[in-house]
């Protein structure tokens, strides 16, 4: 489980976590810093711990201090921040269709990241937060015969790069060929990866940061 403000949540089982320590792990500032290496569990999930909950000084300026966090569904529109508050009723207000999956947990079909994909976009939450937000192929989708999961992390790698440039952090390995992904934004972070739950499945977690 992950804390408010801190690292996106790692997924249980041969993931980013546990594959580290054998890992080269890459840390990518955005430029002009340089890139770092780590072959150490322990030093790189600190340095994502303190960038996530420091952020990066040029990342977080003092103006961007001063603006609302808050993730952007492109289809339906719908705008999600880090507070909880009136959430379902925002969702039937925007006429958005959705399913309480669980206690604090919604889902509903939609499409992100300025793409032409349907996704399933989950909303974990508890009574005083938004914990993150997960994003994942339609299940009909991975479930058909012309899906494959490694071409998809790559069309998806892609079109993150897009919209966000090359990752802060890479791992050099997770499940099979690909590797794990973290983007830091100005107001949350990316992590994209492939875990091994119930068959392989690829999931893009979005983390908004802690706030002084």
């Amino acid at each position: 489980t992950i804390s408010y403000g801190g690292v996106p949540e790692w997924p249980k089982g041969a993931d980013c976590k546990s594959v580290a320590l054998a890992s080269v792990v890459r840390i990518h500032p955005p430029p002009p810093k340089t890139s770092f290496v780590y072959k150490d569990k322990r030093g790189f999930l600190q340095n994502i711990k303190n960038i996530c909950r420091s952020g990066d000084s040029q990342m977080l300026s003092s103006e961007k201090k001063q603006t609302i966090d808050v993730f952007e569904i492109d289809s339906p529109k719908f705008s999600i921040t880090p507070s909880p508050l009136n959430l379902e009723s925002s969702l039937k207000n925007a006429g958005i269709q959705y399913a309480l999956v669980a206690d604090y947990h919604i889902t509903f079909a939609g499409k992100a990241f300025h793409s032409d994909i349907p996704f399933m976009i989950g909303i974990h939450f508890n009574p005083s937060k938004v914990k993150y937000i997960e994003i994942y192929r339609m299940p009909e989708y991975c479930q058909s015969k012309k899906y494959d999961i490694n071409a998809s992390f790559i069309e998806l790698s892609n079109i993150l790069k897009q919209q966000y440039g090359m990752p802060t952090v890479t791992t050099s390995a997770s499940i099979g060929s690909n590797p794990c992904e973290l983007f830091l934004t100005h107001h949350y972070a990316i992590n994209h990866f492939i875990r091994e739950r119930f068959g392989l499945e690829e999931r893009i977690h979005i983390n908004f940061y802690q706030r002084a």
